[in-house]
């Protein structure tokens, strides 16, 4: 099983990842922004993310925290 620190580690990587490819984490930001509410909504499964995730808004703030202002990143998909 993971640990919050393994999950953790996982986005730093994401957000390496992004990076290195000029992606905005933004995206990603808004995600777990968005998934935040529902936190605790399904009982079993929430209590098993939350034991092994990072808090959902501090996920979003770390991808948010890796973006540069004013920096023209590239689409993650191409039309």
């Amino acid at each position: 099983s993971y640990t919050r620190d393994n999950e953790r580690e996982a986005d730093a990587d994401a957000v390496a990842m992004l990076k290195r490819a000029n992606i905005s984490p933004m995206p990603t930001a808004k995600l777990f922004r968005d998934l935040a509410p529902k936190e605790g909504k399904g009982a079993r499964l929430s209590a098993e993310l939350m034991e092994s995730h990072p808090l959902t808004v501090r996920r979003a703030g770390a991808f948010a925290a890796s973006a540069v202002r004013g920096r023209r990143y590239r689409p993650a998909l191409s039309p």
